[in-house]
């Protein structure tokens, strides 16, 4: 469903952009717009011992389960906001379709005005 470089939303941490993507673990490193603090590090509990290395963090590059994830976006045709929460996905070309109707399936990409020389 999601590719590096698609701009996205979640709910806790605001919108970002995708810079890796782990289907393994149904994951994505995001890059969002704003730094956040987490925590970083692991717990080792065995039955003799316990470590707990864990410290706080300032980042903007978080690794988050993409089914808190919403593609974010704006309509080609009248340039409005959208999310995958706010309009059905295109069966055919995947993309949000938009209240105006326009999807990818209509989508012309523009010419480049420096290849018609």
């Amino acid at each position: 469903m999601f590719k590096i470089g698609d701009r996205v939303d979640h709910i806790e941490y605001g919108e970002g952009e995708i810079v890796s993507y782990n289907t393994e673990k149904d994951s994505a490193t995001v890059s969002f717009n704003k730094e956040h603090l987490i925590l970083a590090g692991k717990i080792t509990d065995t039955d003799n011992y316990f470590e707990d290395n864990r410290v706080l963090e300032k980042t903007s590059f978080i690794e988050v389960h993409t089914a808190t994830l919403d593609r974010v976006t704006n309509c080609y045709s009248c340039k409005k906001h959208l999310t995958s929460v706010s309009g059905p996905t295109c069966e055919k070309c995947k993309w949000i379709v938009c209240d105006c109707k326009a999807c990818g399936c209509n989508y012309k990409k523009p010419k480049n005005v420096l290849n018609q020389v």
